[in-house]
């Protein structure tokens, strides 16, 4: 490769880095409460009640400085099976020093960058071609998301446990590090052990396809096939060794997501350029004989999306995850797709000047459709969340640093706050990973009288109260108020 060559595919790379950035971490530029989604002030903390959840457990992990198998928001028994990803954030802003709720606003953007590298390097290893996996990384970078269906916009496990999955089958393809992708195996396990399965399943459809598999080179798989007869040993243990009982905790049914079931189509979140892309790709692999782990992937996760679509059940992945994940993995095909097209223009047309021109065209409204209205959330329900405000901040700060311990009475968005600024706990907390408890009183105690308010924090062994608003009930004891209001039961 010439210099000059390189100078373009870095300069490339740096656009689409730059881009990834301005588009992710854009999300904290804007407020979909107050002015539908415009350009705001800067909001500097998560923006998904699962980010404020995970964090929750990165805390009590780092406070406590054991595994989080509580739920640090109600004090109760909660099964952990993301550890490794709680551990991950505990050490992160352990090591660094760095505040976790201050700088949890920067690690979607920096693990957006993360994956498109990886993913671009991923890509090139298998087509040995630089310019597919930059349009891989821009297929990936353009998918619509909301608070429903979580990727690049969030940093939850499902996101670290996608890195991995691209990680892992890098250094599988490569024979120079391929020992490294046992590492990356083992790691998802206690991430997001729904991605442990989905490489075990492409892996064993990999080796059943693979020709030269037999028992007579079995060593050369054999520390896979270990780790994935490890992984099923795990899972049954866990379970008592009730086989019935794995598969009902992995069957996700139709209202899994408590009242947020929607039917996306592939066309609303990827489109159609998109789709299309996908389809030639397909085509061109099959043609040139690439790696068939490029097709074997999206199509077991379309799978699920299909079971959801038809019977409205799924298996091992809950259909917003698996939407997301489809979307994810047809940005490598739709990359071959669209390189050969462009590539058949290029070649197709005798001047060169004439052919560049069109490419050029094609490639600025590729950019212009792919990312006009790129933050738009057409429902409302499921726009990105500022559930905690600056006053909220300061005043759960007040109680943290003066010592007010207590379970507290808080709005159903205040709450996500609660644990990870101050440190208390809550009676109930809304539906989400760690959504437990009766949450009606909740609703209730903001706008009922006195006496109902006593009898609900009573009921409940409540200390404090916080209210955005004053509350003139004798028995609650003023203790804070600057825009913001704390009580203390008495």
């Amino acid at each position: 490769m010439n210099s000059g060559g390189n100078k373009v595919k870095y300069l490339l790379l740096t656009a689409v880095i730059i881009l990834s950035v301005f588009l992710i971490y854009g999300l904290h530029y804007r407020d979909y409460v107050k002015c539908n989604g415009c350009i705001s002030e800067l909001y500097p903390y998560p923006i998904h009640g699962d980010e404020w959840t995970h964090l929750a457990q990165a805390i009590y992990m780092m406070d406590a400085g054991t595994l989080p198998n509580i739920n640090p928001y109600l004090g109760t028994p909660h099964v952990n099976l993301e550890s490794g990803f709680h551990a991950f954030l505990a050490q992160l802003f352990t090591l660094t020093g760095l505040d976790p709720v201050l700088n949890y606003q920067f690690l979607p953007a920096i693990f957006t960058i993360l994956i498109l590298l990886i993913l671009t390097l991923f890509v090139y290893n298998l087509t040995k071609n630089f310019y597919i996996g930059i349009i891989s990384s821009v297929f990936l970078l353009s998918i619509r998301e909301n608070i429903n269906i979580t990727g690049l916009w969030f940093f939850v496990p499902f996101i670290l446990g996608v890195f991995l999955l691209f990680f892992f089958f890098y250094t599988y393809f490569d024979k120079e590090i391929r020992n490294l992708s046992i590492i990356f195996y083992i790691v998802s396990m206690f991430v997001y052990p729904v991605i442990t399965f989905v490489i075990t399943a492409a892996l064993f459809i990999l080796f059943l396809l693979d020709n030269n598999f037999n028992f007579n080179n079995i060593k050369n798989y054999w520390p896979y096939i270990f780790l994935m007869a490890l992984s099923f040993i795990i899972v049954l243990f866990y379970f008592k060794l009730d086989f019935g009982a794995v598969l009902y905790s992995l069957t996700f049914k139709y209202g899994w997501t408590t009242g947020f079931e929607v039917n996306y189509s592939l066309m609303e979140l990827y489109g159609l350029a998109g789709i299309i892309s996908a389809l030639i790709g397909v085509y061109v692999i099959i043609k040139q004989k690439l790696n068939k782990i490029l097709i074997i992937l999206p199509a077991l996760i379309l799978i699920p999306v299909i079971m959801y679509n038809t019977v409205q059940y799924t298996v091992f992945l809950p259909f917003q995850r698996a939407i997301v994940l489809l979307l994810m993995l047809l940005a490598p095909l739709s990359g071959i797709g669209l390189y050969a097209v462009m590539s058949k223009i290029y070649y197709m047309l005798h001047k060169k000047f004439i052919s560049i021109s069109i490419i050029i065209l094609l490639s600025v409204l590729f950019l212009i459709v792919s990312f006009y209205n790129y933050h738009v959330v057409t429902e409302q329900t499921f726009e990105p969340s500022h559930l905690v405000t600056t006053y909220d901040y300061d005043a759960l700060m007040y109680m943290r640093y003066a010592h007010i311990n207590g379970k507290i009475m808080a709005p159903w968005d205040v709450s996500f706050g609660v644990y990870p600024i101050s440190k208390n706990t809550l009676m109930a907390l809304v539906p989400s990973n760690l959504g437990e408890g009766d949450t009606a009183p909740i609703f209730m105690f903001y706008y009922s009288n006195c006496l109902l308010k006593r009898d609900i924090l009573t009921n409940n062994s409540i200390t404090f109260v916080y209210s955005r608003f004053p509350l003139n009930c004798k028995f609650l004891k003023p203790i804070y108020s600057n825009n913001s209001y704390i009580y203390e039961k008495i």
